[in-house]
């Protein structure tokens, strides 16, 4: 009941706002909050960038984000890991966008943030991030290739649960019943699972002590935490490995 609550109050201030139902998921995706967006979300917005005015709103969202600094370095993240989904999984034109901007991505770099409390850098997930954006751009056999393991998994999904082969099952030899033996879904095979599969790793100590409302984090399918590792904490558990 709160949470229908809280949708009709984002939806009651986007009136008086005049902001787009678009407009509302991007803001809802570059929140400040300790979680991310929900799969469902990422892949709303994806499809998005096929239409030119929905994607000079994303662009122009997505760069007022990046210039979120201090204790506001969630936005920023968020924006770069939404980014990242939108190249593997939105319109060629957005990635051309970015490839010709890619020096906004170079500021990042030098992104700089830690938490008064702990003195916990989080300012390294924005300039590791970033540098992952960079490489992915300035490759395009990279890009070719996770678009189209984020086809495929979307492919898979649904003809998984019509009941029929997907691109990566033709051609391989079924176990019986007509059916391939890697086209069954799966405990974790779900909506979000497949719009999901291209989205950043996930770690679960990257956004500090905040937590998200009960149920909140739950809306659109399952909220995905979209963060990275830092380098010497990664470092530590392969050599401990």
């Amino acid at each position: 009941m709160l949470s229908f609550g809280l949708d009709l109050l984002k939806k009651g201030k986007a009136v008086l706002m005049n902001a787009s139902d678009l407009e509302m998921k991007l803001q809802e995706a570059t929140s400040n909050e300790a979680w991310g967006a929900s799969g469902t979300v990422m892949l709303e917005i994806a499809n998005a960038t096929k239409d030119e005015e929905d994607r000079n709103l994303i662009q122009t969202i997505l760069q007022q984000k990046m210039q979120e600094s201090g204790s506001n370095w969630r936005q920023c993240y968020k924006a770069l890991n939404i980014i990242e989904y939108c190249i593997k999984n939105g319109s060629e034109k957005f990635i051309q966008e970015w490839k010709s901007n890619i020096s906004r991505l170079e500021a990042l770099k030098q992104f700089e943030y830690c938490e008064p409390s702990s003195g916990k850098d989080q300012g390294i997930n924005i300039r590791e991030k970033s540098k992952q954006l960079i490489e992915l751009l300035q490759s395009p056999a990279r890009i070719q290739e996770e678009r189209e393991k984020a086809v495929r998994a979307r492919d898979r999904f649904h003809n998984d649960n019509k009941g029929g082969l997907s691109s990566e099952d033709v051609g391989r030899p079924s176990t019986g019943g007509g059916r391939s033996s890697n086209s069954s879904l799966t405990a974790t095979d779900s909506p979000v699972a497949a719009a999901a599969a291209s989205a950043p790793k996930t770690d679960d100590d990257d956004w500090g002590d905040s937590t998200p409302a009960s149920g909140a984090a739950k809306k659109g399918g399952g909220a995905m935490k979209i963060s990275i590792r830092p380098v010497e904490q990664a470092a530590t558990a392969t050599a401990t490995a």
